[in-house]
């Protein structure tokens, strides 16, 4: 039986597959994500009698995306803590961190950038959870606001907006001399304002932004976090400080926002406040 003609000659066919291999290959697959939060690091209050006072500083850090070919995430993170007495205590901080990515695309590079400033202020109640006062519990309420910028330096694109958090946290501290180690879940509830941006519409729908409707949004962030703090030398009032944390939006699906974050620097506390009671 005679073969029917086919309507494309095996030259054509193989012309058309090599074309479409070519072309395949041009398309770009990076995500270039826009984060709309970011937990930075929370401040851990160490304080556990009447007049203690605590300042640290320490250098923030975190992951960028995969998808980059190169980048870096750095911040600064300013906070204090004091106890009004032997169980309530009142803290503060301030927190700022500069996001850089940069994703090579086949007709040239483009740079993402973020930049997140934060205050906020918590009063608390702590107490001693065993007559050696070795373990501590303690839960602390607050607010803070501040404003995360996102510009998308290879396109001209931009995305402002203010963040209003109000929190509750509680934690669990183990407390030996000048070594305590704590655990401690911070909730935080999130909210955008004054939003500005040059993106259209269906720009902000798109997958890498997601930042549609962003001001309607009441967010709920669920935030755990390890802090140690430890002696570096011989001088009571001088120790060192890390700590990692975590966030999870839990009713923000399609929200970009990085997981993880974490942060090492020093701790003073002021010998003259220290022995107060």
């Amino acid at each position: 039986m005679p073969c029917e003609k086919l309507p494309f000659s095996i030259n054509t066919i193989a012309l058309i597959s090599t074309a479409s291999v070519f072309f395949s290959s041009c398309i770009e697959t990076k995500s270039v994500f826009h984060y709309a939060y970011a937990p930075l690091t929370a401040n851990a209050p160490f304080v556990k009698d009447k007049n203690e006072l605590q300042l640290n500083t320490h250098v923030m850090t975190g992951e960028r995306n995969e998808d980059a070919d190169k980048g870096s995430i750095i911040g600064v993170n300013l906070k204090g803590a004091y106890a009004l007495s032997n169980h309530i205590g009142v803290m503060a901080s301030y927190s700022a961190a500069n996001e850089k990515e940069v994703y090579n695309f086949s007709n040239g590079a483009s740079t993402l950038k973020h930049k997140r400033k934060f205050a906020e202020a918590a009063i608390g109640y702590f107490i001693a959870a065993d007559q050696r006062k070795r373990l501590y519990l303690d839960i602390y309420a607050g607010y803070g606001t501040g404003s995360n910028n996102i510009y998308y330096v290879g396109y001209d694109n931009f995305h402002r907006s203010d963040v209003h958090r109000f929190f509750i946290q509680s934690g669990i501290s183990l407390v030996k001399n000048e070594f305590r180690l704590t655990g401690f879940l911070r909730t935080s509830f999130l909210s955008f304002k004054n939003i500005e941006t040059n993106y259209t519409e269906e720009e902000l729908r798109h997958y890498d932004i997601s930042l549609y409707g962003l001001e309607k949004e009441k967010i709920t962030s669920l935030e755990p976090t390890f802090a140690l703090q430890f002696p570096v030398s011989k001088l009571k009032w001088l120790r060192g400080h890390a700590q990692v944390g975590a966030a999870v939006l839990v009713n923000a699906p399609d929200l970009h926002y990085r997981e993880v974050l974490g942060g090492i620097g020093i701790t003073i506390v002021p010998p003259v406040a220290s022995k107060k009671k």
